[in-house]
């Protein structure tokens, strides 16, 4: 319920959820699916995928090595990552909410 003041007095309308949806990792794809993992203690983190990078590329086990990553497993959705049905127009200008290092960057000369 949300709630407004007016004056001393505090009004009350009522709010309704008319849907969910989510995508985790494990195959839970559904809020059913998503509370059966949970209560089952199911662990839903994999080995890097290989459709999604190569581990042997990026991998190293020193986490101060520059443009690697020092884990080997996570948790990543089963389906296809296809932005979560954003419109194509919405897409075009999309960037990632973190800056993305190149692999071994190239430094400039200087």
């Amino acid at each position: 319920m949300t709630g407004q003041s007016s004056g001393n007095m505090r009004t009350f309308e009522p709010i309704a959820i008319t849907g969910i949806g989510c995508r985790f990792p494990g195959g839970a794809d559904t809020p059913a699916r998503f509370w059966d993992l949970l209560t089952a203690g199911g662990d839903a983190i994999v080995e890097v995928p290989q459709n999604r990078w190569s581990i042997k590329r990026f991998y190293s086990a020193d986490p101060t090595e520059p443009g690697k990553m020092y884990v080997r497993r996570a948790g990543f959705l089963r389906e296809p990552i296809d932005l979560f049905g954003v419109c194509p127009e919405y897409r075009s200008g999309f960037k990632a909410p973190f800056p993305i290092t190149p692999p071994n960057p190239v430094e400039k000369k200087k």
